[in-house]
């Protein structure tokens, strides 16, 4: 914590030897997964965090990971199914509107979040490069007294969001099974509405 908590900041680092890695393969049948022993790897890597609040209604947050993880075999390849670099940027503006009273809290959030390369195959020949959503999200909320002696209260939240608002379209999960290839891809630009109510 510096600046009076102001600016936070958190960085860490790994670096991991496994023993009978296990990997997720489709059954040679084609019904159902089975899990088999990869062998040895090895997984190194960082990562690091930055939040800061500008000001008492302004947050801003980076977050930033590398992990370089391989099979320690003859052909050293990359571990499937892990990210070497995830990224989230962000920030979240509140509003207290004066004169409104049934308004206790506007909130306005935007962020970034990406993840890759990721391989999809232990031989390494399938794989996602980069990618990334931008998202939002616009917040009221509704606070009022329980009439309960503690004195605590309720709040109600009513959210309008939008996902991937740049519609990037990227692979979220790959197999092969019966000689076959299959994705999963990633789901379009989405608007919502989203009720929460705590009690």
């Amino acid at each position: 914590n510096l600046l009076t908590s102001r600016l936070q900041a958190d960085i860490a680092a790994f670096w991991m030897d496994t023993r009978d890695q296990q990997v997720s393969q489709m059954s040679a049948g084609g019904l159902g997964r089975v899990t088999l022993n990869g062998g040895k790897s090895r997984s190194i890597g960082a990562e690091a965090m930055i939040r800061a609040f500008i000001t008492d209604a302004l947050e801003t947050r980076v977050s930033y990971g590398y992990t370089h993880a391989k099979f320690r075999n003859a052909d050293k390849t990359f571990v499937p199914f892990i990210p070497a670099h995830t990224l989230s940027v962000g920030a979240t503006r509140h509003w207290q509107p004066a004169g409104i009273h049934w308004i206790e809290r506007l909130s306005f959030h935007a962020d970034y979040r990406g993840a890759g390369r990721i391989y999809w195959t232990e031989d390494n020949s399938v794989w996602q490069n980069f990618a990334g959503t931008l998202n939002t999200r616009l917040s009221v909320r509704h606070a009022y007294a329980t009439g309960r002696s503690d004195g605590s209260r309720s709040t109600m939240d009513f959210s309008l969001y939008a996902s991937n608002l740049l519609g990037t379209r990227y692979q979220t999960f790959y197999f092969v099974t019966m000689q076959r290839s299959f994705a999963q891809y990633s789901r379009p630009a989405e608007v919502g509405i989203e009720l929460r109510y705590c009690f």
